[in-house]
């Protein structure tokens, strides 16, 4: 059986910004990867072990000494780099307690602290999704989450940055047909359409539903998103 894809996408939300937004999307296995938000932290599981891979910018995380390339190798006491045994201990322990990591850095090993919370304020952790292409990055800054399957542009779900118009006329199964009527196949076809459309731009997106198709208006906004994307192999 497939190992299925984990989709983990952090959304923060600055009201002094307005409408500006920051998304880090990765993508990576259930099996073999570990988010710690409250020191905005991911591990992935490799030959090494559990190494740091990757750090979201999230702005009222909990500092530590933590940087890429540490390896985890217990919790609370407990030598593991099982993922799930190290998540289920996590999960487990009561908001405002102490969490303690054991961390090697070459030959040096010593205890990262941290105290258990809630989700950031402003973060989203999106659901899990099958296994399949990674999503098409430049649609995300619209609030749609989309995979090319064979020919066709799926939509698999809408995200929290969604535009009114997206929200009202497009939902999870729908194909995106043409963008400012030029046919669209590819995630190459996609950026290049969004690439010609200029900063505060209206265009237009014709989506097909079952033996429907309609065509939905949207604003491309000047420079509000930071996508970065990838994938676990």
């Amino acid at each position: 059986m497939k190992e299925s894809a984990l989709l983990f996408i952090v959304s923060l939300f600055f009201a002094q910004l307005g409408i500006s937004q920051n998304f880090k999307m990765i993508q990576a296995s259930s099996d073999s990867s570990l988010l710690i938000p409250e020191i905005g932290v991911l591990f992935q599981l490799s030959k090494n072990g559990l190494v740091l891979e990757d750090e979201l910018p999230l702005p009222d995380k909990q500092k530590t000494r933590l940087q890429k390339g540490d390896i985890l190798f217990g919790i609370n006491g407990k030598s593991t780099s099982d993922v799930n045994l190290i998540r289920s201990i996590y999960e487990k322990t009561e908001i405002n307690s102490e969490i303690k990591l054991g961390i090697k850095r070459d030959d040096e090993k010593f205890i990262v602290r941290f105290s258990r919370k809630e989700a950031p304020k402003g973060m989203r952790i999106e659901r899990e999704i099958s296994d399949g292409p990674p999503p098409i990055s430049s649609l995300i800054a619209f609030g749609i989450l989309a995979q090319v399957q064979k020919k066709d542009i799926i939509v698999k779900q809408l995200l929290p940055n969604a535009q009114k118009t997206v929200k009202e006329g497009i939902v999870a199964d729908d194909l995106i047909l043409e963008i400012n009527a030029k046919k669209v196949s590819s995630a190459e076809d996609i950026d290049a359409a969004l690439k010609a459309i200029k900063d505060d731009e209206t265009f237009v997106i014709k989506i097909k539903r079952g033996n429907t198709e309609k065509t939905i208006q949207l604003k491309k906004l000047a420079g509000n998103f930071n996508i970065q994307t990838r994938r676990n192999h």
